[in-house]
């Protein structure tokens, strides 16, 4: 339950640990309950539809939220400290550099060069075997199916040739 943008509803970055494992058991489904309210407005929905669903690690419902809303980042000022140990905690992060390798091919794929080239630079294609539809990565099958690509990739690992998904490795 949160506030967003409709990008934001299904954008599976920057989701809490917690999030995940839910969303890689049970996938998700995104459903936007109001639209075209002030900041304000959509804060005290926020928490009016928290409180109502429940929080689950309250044991209080099914929702993944870890607060009972309206506390986001949007505007948010940090104090100096904050600034210091963002900077410390980003200067530890080991930062390498793109390979010749990988430059050259994001330079092939940008130009359309790569497109469906799966051998070179090794892209899995999945087939529906229902709908008859192809797709490129296990994140795109996913986003057709409403859960997240590595419940796609488990499905088929697990469970080969009756997998939840209709879509096999070509």
């Amino acid at each position: 339950m949160g506030i967003g943008t409709e990008a934001r509803s299904i954008d599976t970055r920057h989701r809490n640990r917690h999030w995940h494992h839910v969303v890689n058991k049970y996938g998700y489904t995104v459903v936007i309950i109001e639209r075209g309210l002030t900041r304000e407005q959509a804060i005290e929905r926020e928490k009016y539809y928290i409180k109502l669903f429940g929080r689950n690690d309250l044991d209080l419902g099914t929702l993944v939220n870890m607060t009972d809303g309206g506390d986001g980042s949007v505007n948010v000022i940090f104090t100096e400290e904050a600034r210091a140990k963002i900077r410390a905690a980003r200067a530890k992060q080991i930062i390498k550099p793109h390979t010749e390798e990988n430059k050259r091919r994001w330079s092939l794929l940008r130009r359309g060069d790569l497109r469906g080239s799966r051998v070179r630079y090794n892209l899995p294609i999945l087939l529906d075997i229902v709908t008859g539809i192809y797709y490129e990565s296990f994140t795109e099958a996913g986003r057709a199916y409403g859960v997240v690509g590595e419940t796609i990739k488990r499905w088929m690992k697990t469970h080969p040739h009756h997998n939840k998904s209709n879509l096999i490795l070509t």
